[in-house]
Parts: structure tokens; C-alpha cells; sequence
């Protein structure tokens, strides 16, 4: 993103992705009193500039399309044009920002863009980190006390351990809190199937990417050996892979995530794969910024 310091021209980026601002973007720019303006044409970028925005807005004023963005190459080490050059998550930033400045200039809020709110309120989950089954449970406890309804239990690949903690959750919550369980990859198959079997009497409602992204067969081994729904999440990781899941059914639900999927349009894209083949779907957690939150929060609202 861009620094607080930035000014026309600065590089943008991080790591050795030496992108430059082109000419062209370099009066369009600056923040002010929470709102993103159009500056002159030698202003420097306001030094005020907040890093959330800067992830967001990097291109305003004539560039409204991904088409326009394609007539714009970047300087220094990125020869090819600005569209190839982004990872998924540098374009659900741009996709984000477009969908944020057309809602804006209709005076609607983005899910209007995508049909309106086919719900108006939908649950969130809060997570519980790996610890022991002990201090498992009493987080747990302590977010249930604070109203919170569903929990996400991370667990590591150890059946044994895995399932101590789970049913130290559920014994310290009760029957009517809504559990879910994410491996993120760590499990074999075989183990997979052995944990969530030995799960399943603690009412576990659906288990996370149990095996690695790339073994979509394997997943599909787990998804048809156990009755507790299995989710892709990293396997999820573009629509290609979204409409093969559903195709061969490996699994019964897709994690759907936007910068992953690189962004608002390929997500809601995803989400009618999903509706099409009959495979159920939902947002998946949005680590960062809030403004992304806040973009998933609209998409969520669209999708029924």
C-alpha cells in the first residue's frame, strides 16, 4: 500500500514487487475527511492517507473498468501489463474499489449491485485457536458469555488431541452453541476420516479443509466417508477450482473468500457455481482490514 508518506510517482507494493504509480494516476488521489477526492494535477498525495484506504483505492478518476486498468502498464520491474501482473489479492483490492466507487456514484449500497439483500441478518463465528482442550474451553466459555453463538475449533492433525478438544468445547458450552471445526490442510486422509467420525458425536456441524488443497481426490474420499459436511477452503482458491469441486462433488461446501478468489464479481460468480450444482456455500473468514469485512458483509447480505 501506499505509505503515509507517499507522493506521485512513489513505489507502490511490498516485497520485490517495484511497482511505480504511472503519470496517469498521479492527480486522481488524495484523501480528505474520510472521503477518497480527485486531486490537481501536480498534488502530492496527502500525507494523511490512511493505510486501509491505500489498500483499496489505488486507482480513481478516468480508470473505472478492468478494461482500463489493461491500458496501463507499470514501470520498473513489472514489464507486462497491470492486470496480469496482480496476484488474486491485488485484484479483489482494484475489483473492490470499482464496485465501492460505483455503489457510491449510484448512491446504493454495494449489494444493490449484485441484486439487493436477499437476507437482511446472518450469523458470524469467532475462532478458537489451538490450545489445550482446557484453555479451549474456557475461551469458549468466555465467548459465550459475550453472546457469541458460533465457534470455529482449530485443530492440528492429531486425532487424539483433536478430539479431546472438541469435546471439551462442546461439554463446556452446551448442546445448543453452533460448532464447526477447521484443520487448514493437516490432516491425512485416513486421519481425517478417523477424527471426524470420532467428532460427529459431539454435534460438529461441518469440518474445514481437512486434507490438502491439492488432493482433491482425497477430499472427496473424506467427504464421502463421513456424515459430517466437509468444506473446501484453500482447495477454493480460483473459479476453475470452485466449478471442479462441484463438478466431482468432492465436497459439500465451498468456503468462499474474496480476496482469494480475486474479488466481489469472481466470488459472487462462485456462489452461483455453487447454487447451480448444488453444493452450499459461505463467506469465509476476511482477515484484514475492515474494509474488506465490510465488502464481505454487502456481498453476504446479496447472497441468499
Amino acid at each position: 500500500p501506499l505509505s503515509k508518506h507517499a507522493k506521485p510517482g512513489d513505489s507502490l507494493g511490498h516485497g520485490n514487487l517495484g511497482y511505480t504509480v504511472p503519470a496517469e494516476f498521479r492527480k486522481k488521489l488524495f484523501h480528505e475527511k474520510g472521503k477518497l477526492c480527485a486531486a490537481r494535477e501536480n498534488d502530492d498525495i496527502n500525507p494523511n492517507l490512511e493505510s486501509d484506504a491505500s489498500q483499496f483505492y489505488l486507482v480513481m478518476g478516468s480508470v473505472k473498468t478492468m478494461e482500463d486498468m489493461e491500458k496501463y502498464p507499470m514501470n520498473g520491474d513489472a514489464s507486462h501489463d497491470f492486470a496480469a501482473s496482480m496476484i488474486p489479492h491485488h485484484k479483489a483490492a482494484v475489483d473492490m474499489a470499482l464496485h465501492d466507487l460505483q455503489a457510491r456514484r449510484y448512491g446504493v449500497p454495494i449489494c444493490d449491485l449484485f441484486g439487493g439483500p436477499a437476507v437482511r441478518e446472518f450469523a458470524s463465528l469467532r475462532i478458537l485457536p489451538i490450545k489445550t482442550p482446557e484453555k479451549m474451553a474456557a475461551n469458549a466459555r468466555k465467548l459465550v458469555n459475550e453472546g457469541v453463538r458460533h465457534l470455529k475449533i482449530k485443530v492440528h492433525g492429531n486425532v487424539q488431541e483433536d478430539v479431546a478438544c472438541v469435546a471439551a468445547v462442546r461439554e463446556e458450552v452446551g448442546k445448543d452453541i453452533h460448532l464447526t471445526i477447521d484443520a487448514n490442510q493437516s490432516y491425512t486422509v485416513k486421519n481425517a476420516i478417523t477424527a471426524i467420525n470420532a467428532m460427529t458425536p459431539f454435534n460438529i456441524e461441518l469440518a474445514e479443509q481437512p486434507v490438502p488443497a491439492s488432493d482433491l481426490i482425497g477430499l472427496k474420499k473424506v467427504t464421502d466417508s463421513v456424515s459430517i459436511p466437509v468444506e473446501a477452503d484453500e482447495a477454493a482458491h480460483s473459479l476453475d477450482q470452485v466449478a471442479l469441486i462441484v463438478k466431482e462433488r468432492a465436497a459439500d461446501a465451498v468456503s468462499l473468500k474474496i480476496a482469494k478468489l480475486g474479488g466481489l464479481r469472481k466470488t459472487y460468480a462462485a456462489a452461483k457455481i455453487c447454487e447451480a450444482g448444488g453444493v452450499k456455500y459461505r463467506m469465509g473468514a476476511h482477515s484484514g482490514p475492515r474494509l474488506l469485512a465490510a465488502h464481505g458483509s454487502q456481498l453476504a447480505a446479496a447472497l441468499p
